[in-house]
């Protein structure tokens, strides 16, 4: 049986043998509002919220805060009408779009303009545009709407269409910051309620072919269920954002934003739009004594690129992480991992499979070392090669051999959630692979194959590959490289603290 043959026999595998595309990783422009007020963390810019009348604006202008925000309708929401300032349910008011515009570009303050439906950004965005040429705004230009449903969203506040949204704020213009979020309801408080992974994976979609700044609205009850899912949406690019928001009703423990602050490396990744006395208690946590951000990019962090046989909307590229979804891909290692004379290479793989409607569907993932990789714009990958790892979320795993061999592991991991550790040590060339799996819930339940053999392969990249499955997403989540000279060459090493890769897989017939 050959070597793709074999790779069949755990269902939902990638397929070899076939072409695929690179997906380039995301860019985007820097977000230009903290050079422009000189701060270099987001949490010192201020907001004067609701500027929907003359009196309001005057007093935004007169006062020491950075930015004055909006509501963006036609009046009496009428398209053949004007564009004026003011918050549903009211439909009229004493401030056009066009006054609004002139009072905060002649001023030294930025603008928030938030759309409450589609029929008003087209004539804003052009009114906008129009004092734009002919006299430049160098202020901050902010465009919010909620684009698509969110956490416990009650159908009263509608989104807003978000491929129309992006493209014409792209048309008219494309140097704003766009403020991408989700409709949210009003149970909060309610255990279930969180930015789901299917509400993360929708929105890195979207925003994948934008240039310009992203900022995401994020409210600030919902954060402390949410966090791996929005620390994933910032690792799309390092110039992504967040802007925690909240109503004057929420009710939240303000730890929540202290551990996503300290969780997040760079503080000018999150601004913070909160009501008076939240932002009083947000201060005065943090006047007292505060953690070292985490460091996500590590010195040794391997660069990987991705490959997509369909969309590249399905392996999304970001600082860090690699999301898979729809018909999944690879992706390889931009440089070889080669153990060199003594040398023995270590690598770490942490799995979670997560089945988000409770079908515990089955999903594997598959692991490559001694590989050609992928390199160009298009690429090939042989179906033979190298030495395979295949990991299901049930915790049986196998590994197939350069020579075409079935090793099967001698029963299944036990694990609560289905979350693994693979560690696969191997030296020089791949004469000898030792590959263990075992539970992130419990190190010592283990087990473990050893592969000893005369293959020396030409290249050593590495390459991970997740197959088609509906409804599945599957996250890789930092490749850190490191070399080691062994004890020796049969001992067992179990290296945790050397390379770590982390994938999450989410499977769903429906993403939730």
């Amino acid at each position: 049986m050959d070597s793709l043959r074999s790779l069949l026999v755990f269902s939902a595998v990638v397929t070899l043998s076939q072409s695929y595309k690179m997906c380039l990783p995301l860019s985007k422009a820097v977000d230009p509002t903290l050079e422009y007020f000189n701060l270099y963390d987001a949490y010192n810019i201020t907001w004067m919220h609701a500027a929907n009348s003359m009196s309001k604006v005057n007093e935004a202008l007169a006062s020491s805060l950075n930015m004055v925000e909006a509501d963006v309708l036609m009046r009496h929401n009428r398209s053949d009408t004007t564009p004026i300032m003011a918050h549903p349910p009211d439909t009229d008011s004493n401030l056009t779009l066009a006054q609004f515009l002139e009072k905060v570009t002649a001023s030294n303050k930025g603008m928030k303009l938030d759309f409450k439906s589609l029929i008003a950004v087209e004539p804003s965005l052009k009114l906008l545009k129009n004092i734009s040429d002919s006299n430049a705004i160098r202020n901050p230009v902010w465009l919010n709407a909620d684009i698509l449903d969110g956490p416990c969203f009650d159908k009263v506040s509608l989104p807003i269409n978000p491929k129309t949204f992006i493209e014409l704020c792209q048309q008219y213009f494309p140097n704003a910051v766009l403020s991408l979020g989700w409709t949210t309801g009003n149970e909060v408080k309610d255990a279930k309620n969180k930015y789901t992974w299917g509400n993360v994976i929708e929105m890195g979609q979207h925003v994948s072919s934008i240039s310009q700044p992203v900022t995401f609205p994020v409210r600030a009850a919902l954060i402390k269920r949410s966090l791996p899912q929005l620390l994933w949406l910032l690792d799309l690019s390092r110039n992504l954002t967040l802007t925690v928001w909240s109503s004057e009703s929420d009710d939240y423990d303000t730890r929540d934003l202290l551990e996503l602050r300290f969780k997040v490396y760079d503080k000018k990744n999150v601004y913070y739009d909160l009501p008076e006395k939240q932002a009083e208690d947000l201060k005065h946590h943090l006047r007292g004594p505060q953690e070292d951000p985490n460091n996500p990019y590590h010195n040794n962090l391997v660069k990987l690129k991705g490959y997509s046989t369909a969309s590249c909307t399905d392996v999304l590229v970001g600082e860090t992480k690699v999301m898979f979804t729809g018909k999944g891909g690879w992706v390889s290692s931009v440089e070889e991992l080669q153990a060199k004379n003594l040398e023995s290479q270590h690598i770490t793989i942490g799995v979670s499979f997560i089945s988000l409607d409770g079908q515990n569907a089955t999903q594997n993932v598959t692991v490559i070392v001694g590989s050609s990789g992928l390199s160009g714009a298009n690429a090939d990958l042989p179906d033979k090669e190298g030495l395979k790892v295949i990991l299901q979320n049930t915790g049986e795993f196998q590994v197939i051999t350069p020579e075409g061999k079935i090793m099967k592991s001698s029963g299944r991991v036990p694990d609560p959630n289905s979350r693994y550790w693979i560690s696969i040590f191997y030296g020089q060339g791949l004469r000898y692979v030792n590959v263990a799996v075992s539970s992130a819930a419990d190190i010592n339940e283990e087990k473990r194959l050893r592969y000893e053999g005369g293959f020396k392969p030409s290249k050593m990249f590495m390459v991970i590959g997740v197959g088609e499955k509906k409804g599945c997403a599957v996250i890789l989540d930092k490749v850190i490289s490191a070399i080691a000279l062994p004890s020796s060459s049969s001992a067992w090493i179990l290296p945790f603290n050397f390379v770590i890769i982390t994938l999450i897989a989410l499977v769903s017939g429906i993403v939730s």
